[in-house]
Formats: C-alpha cells, structure tokens, sequence
C-alpha cells in the first residue's frame, strides 16, 4: 500500500527540514494542503523542496503552478469545483501540457465515491475512522470491498489512521493510505521515525 502524506494545516519553524528528510528517506508523495497560503507562500514553501523531491508533490491550491514546476499533480477542492469555467479550464490545460500528471479529489460518503468522474485518477476517501480504531459508518468495510474494484480511480483512505489501525483496513481493496496527524502530532513528536515506521507496515500489508 501506498503512503500519502498530508503537510499540518499551519506551517511551524521545523517543518520543511522534516519535510526534506521525510523525501530522502522514501515518501514517495506529499500533499502540500495549505489552504491559507496565499501563490506566493506556496511558491515559497516548493523553492524550499530540493528540485529533484518536486515530483513527488501534489499541491490542493493555487493549481496554475503545477504550470511552473514538475509536480506530481494536483487535489482539487469543492470549492475549485464549483467554478465551473475555470474547473473545465484547469483539466483542458492539463489534458494537453501537462498529460499524465495526476489529478484527486476527496469523497467523504459512498454515493460520492460512486459518482466519481473518470477523469480522476485518485480519490480520497475521508475520514474512514470516525474515532480511533471505529470505522466511519458511512464507509461499511464490506461495501467498499465491492465498490472499490469497480472503481476506475485508485482509492485511498484517510482520516483517522495510524499504526494501531492500518490492519483493519488492509483487505479492503485500498491503493494506500493518507497520513498527517499521526505523523505530525504523534506524542513522541518524532515525524521521521513514525514515518519509518508506517511505510514499514504499510510495506508488509501489500
């Protein structure tokens, strides 16, 4: 399984060194999801990322830079989507410049995750813990077991999981999983080495 990780809502002193170490120790994608960041702070924020990390980063705001760097693609919001004209706009630049690249969303109820357009090559679903260790009930683990192969996206899980909890979900179907409070907040504030330790795990779960 996969391991997406999701950067903390607000950015503190430390964290694009964590960031940098998280790279070069194998985080294979980072959602940047900085939603108060105006162009310039995230452009700011991705200057910092050594160049050769940029394609492993997918960024939830300001969708004209992936334009501007290599990313490796971009989260679209409900909020995007409402705009219309520059939502279509969006996926008719990236269909023709930037082909390949890869474009999410999230979901957060079956009906949703059904009525995915194809266009999405990932989706999210979230939270799949409505508290630790309970499953959302409005994610039954056995429906998403026959949804999820019917689903032309790759599905992942988010919201609620962290080392105590990835066993229940393994058999589900799930191309992996998206991580930020456990790796963020954990009590013993070691990112790095949490990190280590859930791309193990998630390693023996494939």
């Amino acid at each position: 399984m996969q391991l997406n990780l999701f950067t903390s809502n607000d950015k503190f002193r430390s964290e694009i060194y964590i960031v940098i170490k998280l790279l070069e120790n194998g985080l294979e994608t980072l959602q940047i999801k900085k939603s108060d960041f105006t162009k310039k702070q995230l452009q700011s924020y991705i200057d910092q990322i050594p160049e050769k990390f940029h394609s492993k980063l997918i960024i939830h705001s300001h969708y004209d830079l992936i334009f501007k760097y290599n990313l490796k693609g971009i989260h679209i919001s409900k909020q995007f989507r409402n705009k219309r004209i520059k939502f279509k706009t969006l996926l008719f630049l990236l269909k023709y410049f930037r082909k390949g690249k890869i474009i999410s969303c999230s979901c957060h109820n079956i009906d949703k995750l059904l009525d995915v357009p194809k266009f999405y090559t990932h989706v999210f679903i979230s939270p799949i813990f409505s508290r630790e260790n309970t499953i959302n009930p409005l994610f039954p683990l056995k429906t998403l077991e026959n949804i999820i192969p019917q689903i032309e996206s790759k599905v992942f899980a988010t919201g609620g999981i962290n080392l105590t909890n990835l066993d229940l979900i393994k058999n589900v179907g799930f191309e992996g999983v998206g991580l930020m409070g456990s790796i963020w907040f954990d009590d013993a504030k070691q990112p790095l080495l949490h990190f280590k330790e859930s791309k193990k795990m998630l390693t023996t779960l494939s």
